[in-house]
């Protein structure tokens, strides 16, 4: 039980303690611990402590333009072919090593928390790995010694992630975790959609209309099967409904919130909200799927007084919504 308490523990510090948790006025990843040690030489090839580091996060409006919310998620070791890099490296740019990526994570903090108050659904990713043994450093260390951790995300505009660790000497062994973060914590398949602006788009910022309800229906590829809906970021307080669509291979989903959400504005040219504002997870799946291989139909939206504020139903705009959406597929292969 220690472990899961500090895996939890590092969700609550990496949000409290800012970076890519939820404070819009900081930048740099959060690493937990922020002190630690190798694997001993005695045991060789013994690794060393567990350490991680928060990769991404919805309410980070300072990069908005590089996060893809998903991309990461597909990275858990010896599952499916992971997308990010691990390396522990000299700041001094004279070593660097590999380190293995024991999972990749995303969770979300308690809708009954503070930071959910200001910052609904608020979401961090999380990459787990394990430190190597002494023997692995190519040089001598002087301990303590100021290492960094560089974390390389595949996909463009993606920059890499950075964080400073303190390494204390040798003699750490690996954390026993549950729920495992390789195995347990991953996410089902999924596809993320996040809202986009624009001529048939959603309304963003101070003046954009609470929205009370929305309703379309998603085409998903014949390798997925029993859709759930889960509504995120501005829309976590909200119920989801999903039932069969008006066609095979669809379903329709159904997001109310009596009270309302409003959809900020992050400062990109076309996204609106702070991140996903639903997750669509499978119950089962045959094979691997694409983004492209979904679409989103028969897009409507009404504010919190039934008010239509948003209708791609029938023309002019037409039922093909999908144009609407930024559609990421999580853990696809």
């Amino acid at each position: 039980m220690a472990a899961s308490r500090a895996l939890a523990k590092l969700v609550w510090l990496a949000f409290a303690g800012g970076s890519l948790g939820c404070n819009p006025v900081s930048l740099g990843p959060v690493i937990f611990p922020s002190e630690a040690r190798l694997g001993a030489p005695a045991c060789s090839p013994c690794k060393g402590a567990t350490v991680a580091l928060a990769v991404d996060a919805n309410y980070a409006p300072l990069s908005d333009d590089q996060e893809d919310h998903g991309a990461w998620s597909e990275s858990v070791a010896g599952t499916v072919a992971s997308n990010v890099t691990l390396q522990l490296e000299d700041p001094g740019g004279a070593w660097t090593v590999p380190l293995a990526v024991r999972g990749v994570f995303s969770s979300r903090t308690n809708s009954g928390s503070q930071v959910a108050a200001g910052f609904p659904g608020a979401e961090l990713s999380v990459a787990v790995f394990d430190l190597p043994n002494e023997t692995q450093i190519p040089v001598a260390l002087t301990y303590p010694a100021a290492v960094r951790v560089r974390a390389s995300i595949s996909g463009s505009p993606v920059l890499p992630r950075v964080a400073t660790l303190t390494l204390l000497g040798a003699g750490a062994s690996p954390a026993t975790l549950w729920p495992e973060p390789g195995s347990d914590l991953v996410s089902r398949p999924a596809v993320r959609l996040r809202p986009l602006k624009g001529e048939g788009g959603f309304a963003a910022g101070a003046a954009a209309p609470r929205i009370g309800g929305l309703e379309f229906e998603i085409e998903y590829p014949p390798t997925l099967g029993s859709p759930s809906a889960f509504p995120a970021t501005e829309a976590a307080f909200a119920t989801a409904l999903v039932g069969p669509g008006s066609v095979s291979g669809r379903a329709r989903v159904v997001i109310v919130d009596p009270k309302g959400f409003q959809l900020d504005d992050p400062g990109n040219a076309d996204r609106a909200g702070e991140g996903p504002l639903v997750d669509i997870v499978f119950g089962t799946k045959t094979g691997a799927f694409a983004s492209s291989q979904f679409k989103i139909w028969n897009l409507f939206v009404t504010d919190v007084n039934g008010n239509v504020v948003l209708d791609r139903r029938s023309p002019p705009l037409g039922p093909d919504s999908t144009s609407a959406f930024v559609v990421t597929a999580v853990r696809n292969q």
